[in-house]
């Protein structure tokens, strides 16, 4: 192999790894999105094309005909990055991909950056050890799976940390300083949790780069270049914190694969297990400690911190040990973060820092051929928990087929979306709206079901989902009574705005219930095995009776 291609091996590999994150996307990059269904992504994907769509003058309306929902930007930075892509490529799934991948450059490149400046005379093994430790951690893969492009925020931290170390030294350029402050306050632009994570671990990690300089200068440098972004994310955590959105991440996702086998073993609880790093990663950094105490001590003893800050606030027998719960209690605001293990990704950095020391040793005693066993080690163990990862890679955010092409016969207005989908389905069942772009009774994020507010066909429709009434007779689900309060709900739907209704078929419910509907809407415009269309101008009768009281709402 060349020295230049030799030389290229840092970048490679991080390109693998981000391919391998990207990959399922690959052969559907405009309409799969990169995410997890049932999570927070597909919340902040509907956000991004919302955002798009507002930003070129059409109102996007959810909860219809309730009052337009105002869209609140939890990911200022990543949301205007994708949406700016959105408008230049004309896709917001693609938009949203490339964001994530975007991410992943930076994160890339300030990995290498990092890696030469704090050791410019270290090996290509080194410099490899920090990629396989920082870039193919794994964390970061099920944090922007579940999170969205929100969570590439984080992404820009060893890019800050590069910036930093060159504006602390002597006679430094004030551009540096300028790009330091710029990278810092742009990392704070994501969702608040992340945000306070974000300070929690650059901040020991200035101090541990500022300890091996001398003079005041460096120290005043480093104040200066975080103060701006200090500022701006202590003011987006008092502004945001109240948003208690629960990211439910299961901990065995995040941590290396000998992590899983140690379970019961380990005395750190489970979200403090998945900080630590792979095996081979680990025995690299305790090699560095060992051979440099006085450079690597205080990189093990931020990452120590990190580990220690993932455990969150649980269980309550670990309180004492733990430093999210003395955080908490020390500011009020923090009590509402419940994902403390979202700092795994970032711990990766001072462990990281420590591992290319104990290459560094090895390497002075020419232990190469037992650094690279070790660095295989570490790239199975990183690499295994995303292959055994079996959920969805992917949010197909397109209405099934036919939709689109049926809704252009049906006289444009507003959709009545049934049933009321729960969370599992929630976020598919909202995302439709991007394929025919409908006002829809389903609720924005955190929001009113526009239909239960004044349909009794949609709390009609609840009921027989949920607790389906006792049939009538053998050959009607609904009794007359009924089906004349339904009937005459078409009406009011029709007078409001409404011009379809679309059952979502792919939510699970009683058998009783789709048949319910055909008794009232009549034939469908489009009918498959993932949902089924009706015009509501087709099936509302002469002289329709007069509107019913709007039953209870009855859910088990």
């Amino acid at each position: 192999m060349s020295t230049r291609w030799y030389q290229l091996t840092p970048l490679l590999l991080g390109v693998v790894f981000a391919g391998l994150f990207a990959g399922p996307a690959l052969n559907d990059w405009g309409q799969s999105a990169l995410g997890t269904p049932g999570s927070t992504a597909p919340i902040e994907l509907w956000r991004i094309w919302a955002y798009a769509d507002q930003a070129s003058g059409d109102a996007v309306r959810m909860g219809y005909p309730a009052a337009t929902q105002q869209l609140s930007d939890t990911a200022l930075l990543p949301t205007m990055i994708a949406g700016g892509l959105a408008h230049l490529f004309g896709s917001v799934v693609g938009a949203w991909n490339a964001t994530m991948l975007t991410g992943f450059m930076v994160l890339i490149g300030g990995t290498i950056w990092l890696a030469q400046r704090l050791s410019p005379t270290g090996t290509i093994l080194a410099r490899i050890t920090f990629v396989i430790a920082v870039v193919g951690a794994t964390g970061w893969s099920p944090l922007l799976l579940h999170l969205g492009v929100g969570a590439t925020s984080l992404m820009w931290t060893p890019l800050f940390l590069a910036l930093l170390h060159i504006w602390m030294q002597p006679r430094a350029h004030w551009l540096s300083g300028v790009a330091a402050a710029t990278v810092y306050t742009a990392g704070m632009l994501g969702p608040w949790p992340l945000t306070t994570l974000f300070i929690a671990m650059t901040v020991p990690m200035a101090v541990i780069m500022t300890r091996h300089l001398e003079g005041r200068d460096s120290l005043l440098r480093t104040g200066l270049s975080m103060a701006p972004g200090l500022l701006t994310g202590v003011t987006i955590i008092a502004l945001e914190h109240a948003d208690s959105t629960v990211y439910d991440v299961s901990p065995g996702l995040l941590a290396p694969a000998w992590i899983h086998q140690a379970k019961g073993a380990l005395v750190l609880p489970a979200t403090a297990s998945v900080a630590l790093p792979s095996l081979g990663i680990l025995i690299l950094a305790l090699a560095g400690v060992s051979a440099r105490p006085r450079g690597t001590a205080g990189w093990l003893l931020v990452a120590t911190w990190g580990i220690l800050l993932s455990g969150g606030t649980e269980p309550e027998s670990t309180r004492f040990m733990l430093p999210a719960y003395h955080m908490g209690q020390s500011i009020p605001a923090l009590q509402q973060l419940s994902a403390w293990w979202m700092v795994a990704p970032l711990v990766s950095i001072p462990l990281g820092i420590a591992a290319m020391r104990g290459v560094e040793a090895l390497h002075k005693v020419r232990r190469d051929g037992i650094t690279l066993g070790v660095l295989l080690l570490a790239f199975v163990d990183q690499a295994l928990p995303s292959v055994i990862y079996t959920q969805a890679h992917t949010i197909n955010s397109s209405a099934p087929a036919g939709v689109a092409t049926a809704l252009g016969t049906v006289p444009k207005g507003a959709i009545l979306q049934l049933p009321q989908p729960n969370r599992e389905r929630s976020d598919a069942h909202r995302l439709w709206q991007r394929t025919h772009g409908r006002s829809i009774s389903t609720a924005p994020p955190h929001g009113e079901d526009g239909g239960l507010l004044l349909s009794y066909l949609a709390r009609l429709s609840v009921q027989f989902l949920h607790n389906p009434p006792a049939r009538p007779s053998a050959d009607s689900p609904l009794s007359p009574s009924t089906y004349l309060c339904a009937a005459a709900d078409l009406a009011t739907l029709h007078d409001l705005g409404f011009t379809a209704v679309l059952l979502d078929k792919k939510i699970e419910g009683h058998p009783a219930h789709e048949e319910m509907l055909h008794m009232v809407l009549g034939d469908p415009t489009h009918s498959s095995e993932n949902a089924v269309l009706w015009s509501i101008q087709d099936a509302i009768v002469n002289d329709p009776p007069d509107p019913c009281a709007l039953p209870s709402i009855t859910q088990r």
